[in-house]
């Protein structure tokens, strides 16, 4: 019972996270250009030049695909998978290779013209948050769950991190 409950919340965090829209509760004094930018959410780039604007709005193009196809894609895969008793399994780990394959896709994007160092750690940060979403499952199943509740708070924390590293970069989204 135990072991279910905590399947459920990871299947519930990597639910939130994958449909979440980051951002803080505070009004953007001046808006930034691009298709996911967050109206609530502040950046703390300061002036960016109009190459590494273009290169964030690739990445946020980036992930907006990929929020909206991964919602849709998700919601489909747990109809399909209702009533399963593995269900909550099956759902974290499509999550997880969801994550993974987004993280690919920003990687492949190269490296932005200025900001460098924080983009960098922003992107190492979604791929350490992403492994840490799928070890979950393996350390339950390890009958691990003390390990298990630690990484998944671990992903928790990293996603701030990662929240506060874009916001240098001069993203919102993502």
């Amino acid at each position: 019972m135990r072991r279910s409950l905590l399947i459920l919340l990871l299947v519930a965090v990597a639910t939130a996270s994958l449909l979440s829209r980051e951002g803080e509760a505070e009004p953007s004094p001046t808006p930034l250009r691009g298709p996911v930018a967050d109206p609530l959410a502040v950046a703390t780039a300061g002036d960016v030049s109009p190459a590494r604007q273009r290169f964030i709005e690739r990445v946020e193009r980036t992930c907006e695909r990929f929020s909206e196809r991964g919602r849709a894609s998700l919601a489909a895969y747990t109809r399909r998978v209702r009533g399963r008793a593995d269900m909550p399994e099956r759902v974290t780990r499509f999550a997880a290779r969801w994550h993974e394959r987004r993280y690919r896709a920003l990687r492949r994007l190269g490296r932005p013209p200025e900001a460098r160092l924080a983009y960098g750690r922003w992107l190492e940060a979604m791929r350490a948050q992403s492994r840490l979403g799928a070890r979950y499952l393996p350390l339950m199943r390890a009958g691990r769950a003390a390990e298990a509740q630690t990484a998944a708070a671990d992903a928790v924390a990293l996603r701030a991190r990662r929240v506060a590293l874009a916001r240098r970069v001069g993203m919102r989204g993502c």
